[in-house]
């Protein structure tokens, strides 16, 4: 019997909010303006409605270690109503899903993190926390 080895995904979820362009996860910006992205990390934002945020980001394609990413199984979104209380979590399974609509959403201040995981256990670093406002 081999043992189970769990391989570090090397990341770049770019979470994208309803109005906001978000960068790779080294350099997340949250505002109210449309904000820079890095080099190969364009992402582009439709419109959602009040009580909801859009969340997307281009899919990992190398573990930590730099070899190819084959058996990825999906991304972990966790939010909340603090930024030391990210409490909820969505599964969005599936290699090719590139993003997820959040609805439901009261007013208030929202904080959402993404994750890539493996169906081998594996997992990315948590992006940098974002934030939007729901009026």
């Amino acid at each position: 019997m081999h043992p189970i080895t769990r391989k570090r995904v090397h990341a770049s979820l770019v979470p994208t909010l309803a109005g906001l362009a978000l960068g790779a996860a080294s350099a997340v910006h949250a505002n109210d303006e449309p904000a820079q992205t890095s080099a190969g990390s364009i992402v582009t934002e439709a419109a959602a409605p009040a009580g909801s945020a859009d969340i997307s980001w281009l899919l990992p394609t190398q573990n930590a270690d730099e070899t190819a990413l084959t058996d990825l199984a999906g991304i972990l979104i966790y939010y909340g109503t603090s930024a030391s209380d990210l409490s909820r979590c969505i599964v969005v399974n599936g290699a090719s899903a590139t993003s997820y609509t959040i609805t439901g959403l009261s007013a208030g201040t929202w904080y959402f993190v993404a994750q890539a995981f493996t169906t081998e256990g594996g997992s990315s670093a948590l992006t940098r926390i974002v934030s939007k406002t729901i009026r």
